[in-house]
């Protein structure tokens, strides 16, 4: 009788059920590993999303703080307005915070050495600074995560802006030199020259390779015109001259100017017929963008007696004695113009005039001029040969009032004089206060040299103004300032 094998159905049962029980095991350890990628990605994209949006708001937090800095606005306010914290412009994520101590602001002596100057600000942190450092946290919420005990993770970042440095506007700048009698004068309290016209043309070679002539960052400019220019300079003295040919004489090297090219302070019906122009706006005073010497061709680069150009500069032929007032109202007419035939040319433009001067008007030789004294408290009408620097400081406001940002230079400027100014509602003005009034905002415009051997000294800054520095300080500083803030890398 055969006997039936009962444990083969059972092994192969038994078999089954193996084979049965290993696929739901690999499915469970798939459906862990994509459940842990999940995690990853969603909580790793939780943290990207909060530091794209902290980085963006920390940077525009920095930007507008060192833009703040130089419009005379509390750049810790407007920092903190531009920034990720709740109840501000940029709030994009919830919990974003300033850390402790920021904004932080501080003078870089990098940024100097490229020609950044540090300014005094309105507003807590350092003495003075070119730079504006901001600090946000935010802690992100992880859920995936939670799952081990991480249930967040805190993100930082830090942005750091100078306060100029990126070129994003075009300039049309007439620069005026006083050329009068007192130039002459040695110096020895400035750098690298010797008598005062020296070092004012010194300072103006400065601000010549601190300004950007062409578009681009080419080695060339080739022909620079309204269209292709971004800051195009032109030069005026005082006392003007008699005829356009002996003004050409600053710029080609043609020899000393004789007594024939001096001009007393003229006028026809009101308006000034002086030449006070030396060279027309230009912008080939760079070869290109990227340089860092001047065009020793270019007739600017001969006004400002470069070396190589085989010119010594502006003449400081005096003989007219101090009237600005007239030079002022040429310089503002041709900034006008020139801004005008910009914008037929489709290229907006923005006009500025600086002006170096020790602001000391007291001139006697003039024609078309009143010579009527004001009655007291009433003053002067322009021109006129009373309220010399009354008529100035209106001039340059007015120029102000049209758009034209006036900066200027008190070189050398006295605490007492303007003798002219003897009615008028600031009667007894001195000229270093009538530097300060014609200046568009004297706590960004308006500068004054701490070394010149003429009146050490006696020109003293206003309460937020920019500190007293030297002439090339000076200029380097003026050519960043038209320029606009831009982020630098931290600790720069």
């Amino acid at each position: 009788m055969r006997t039936r094998n009962t444990r083969q159905p059972e092994e192969i049962s038994l078999h089954r059920d193996e084979r049965g029980q290993v696929l739901p095991i690999v499915a469970v350890w798939i459906w862990l590993f994509f459940l842990a990628m999940l995690a990853f990605v969603v909580d790793f994209g939780q943290i990207y999303f909060y530091y794209s949006d902290l980085r963006a708001s920390t940077e525009a937090a920095a930007m507008a703080g060192a833009e703040a800095m130089t419009a005379g606005t509390n750049p810790t306010t407007v920092a903190t307005s531009y920034s990720g914290v709740a109840g501000n412009y940029n709030v994009t994520i919830p919990g974003v915070s300033i850390a402790s101590g920021y904004p932080k602001y501080q003078c870089s002596t990098t940024l100097q050495n490229s020609g950044t100057g540090c300014i005094t600000y309105t507003g807590g942190g350092a003495a003075t600074a070119n730079e504006v450092i901001v600090q946000q946290q935010v802690s992100v919420p992880l859920y995936f995560t939670a799952m081990l005990g991480i249930h967040s993770t805190t993100l930082s970042y830090t942005a750091t802006a100078e306060i100029a440095g990126a070129a994003a506007k075009k300039y049309n700048v007439a620069v005026v030199i006083d050329t009068t009698g007192s130039m002459s004068s040695s110096e020895s309290g400035e750098t690298g020259c010797s008598t005062r016209i020296a070092c004012a043309l010194l300072g103006f070679q400065t601000l010549m390779k601190g300004l950007t002539p062409c578009t681009g960052t080419a080695a060339s400019c080739g022909t620079v015109t309204a269209t292709n220019a971004v800051d195009r300079v032109a030069l005026y003295t005082f006392p003007g001259f008699t005829s356009t040919s002996y003004a050409t004489q600053d710029s080609n090297c043609s020899g000393r100017l004789g007594n024939s090219a001096i001009a007393p302070y003229s006028f026809t019906n009101g308006v000034s017929s002086t030449i006070y122009q030396v060279i027309n706006f230009a912008g080939d005073y760079k070869s290109g963008s990227g340089s860092t010497t001047l065009n020793t061709s270019s007739t600017l680069a001969k006004s400002a007696g470069t070396s190589g150009s085989g010119c010594s500069g502006l003449q400081d032929i005096g003989g007219s004695g101090t009237y600005y007032a007239g030079v002022i109202a040429q310089a503002q007419s041709d900034l006008v113009a020139a801004q005008t035939a910009s914008t037929a040319a489709g290229v907006e433009t923005y006009n500025v005039m600086i002006i170096l001067s020790d602001g000391d008007a007291s001139s006697s030789r003039f024609s078309g001029a009143s010579n009527v004294k004001p009655a007291a408290g009433v003053a002067a009408t322009y021109p006129s040969s009373y309220d010399q620097c009354q008529q100035a400081i209106s001039q340059a406001q007015a120029a102000t009032a049209a758009g034209t940002r006036v900066i200027t230079v008190a070189y050398g400027a006295s605490s007492s004089g303007c003798s002219t100014d003897v009615t008028g509602p600031l009667k007894g003005i001195s000229p270093c206060q009538a530097m300060q009034d014609m200046a568009s905002n004297v706590n960004l415009d308006f500068f004054t040299d701490v070394g010149a051997s003429q009146n050490a000294g006696q020109c003293n800054t206003p309460s937020g103004a920019l500190p007293a520095s030297n002439l090339n300080t000076i200029f380097s500083e003026i050519a960043g300032s038209l320029s606009t803030a831009r982020l630098v890398p931290n600790g720069t």
